[in-house]
């Protein structure tokens, strides 16, 4: 995917955060482990819900990929859109708002008119509410920051499983 007015500004210059599910799916997409695309980050953004942010030993941080820009941008297209994290293919959507100061002007006229991003908020808001239940188990002020991360990976592993299975047998589609 490539945003045919702008030159992916966005991808260049956000942190971009994700959900465990996020990272879960680029991780089979792309087979690598999650920790070779994502870590855990301080959270030094302007907006941030604290109910997004893990505790560990270290200190408070959120799941982001290793971006700035980000490593799956290739000239003005994302590598990886197919299983992008919800919050990028919802962009400029965010949770409650259009955030579209990073857009080029004609591209900000398009999303007024035409936001693409809005069919991805319902499922991403779905997620960042299974998310924020992970990330409330998972913290501990016990664990180092690499355990805090790996843990978050195998709870988001189980709940896939579990939606999947549900949805299996309820003859719905994951």
């Amino acid at each position: 995917m490539s945003c045919s007015l702008c030159d992916g500004k966005c991808c260049r210059e956000l942190l971009i955060t994700a959900t465990v599910f996020d990272v879960i799916r680029i991780s089979e997409k792309i087979g690598k482990k999650v920790e070779e695309f994502a870590e855990l980050v301080e959270p030094r953004v302007l907006r941030v819900d604290w109910k997004n942010v893990v505790e560990c030993k270290e200190g408070l941080y959120v799941l982001a990929l290793k971006s700035r820009p980000c490593i799956f941008l290739d000239g003005n297209r994302c590598s990886i859109y197919d299983v992008a994290p919800l919050s990028c293919k919802a962009y400029p959507s965010s949770l409650g708002s259009l955030s579209i100061e990073q857009c080029p002007t004609a591209s900000r006229v398009i999303f007024k008119i035409h936001n693409p991003g809005k069919k991805n908020l319902e499922k991403l808001e779905r997620e960042v509410r299974e998310h924020k239940k992970i990330v409330a188990k998972v913290s501990s002020k016990e664990r180092v920051k690499k355990e805090v991360l790996e843990k978050m990976i195998e709870e988001g592993r189980k709940s896939l499983k579990s939606s999947r299975a549900s949805a299996h047998f309820s003859g719905g589609s994951s």
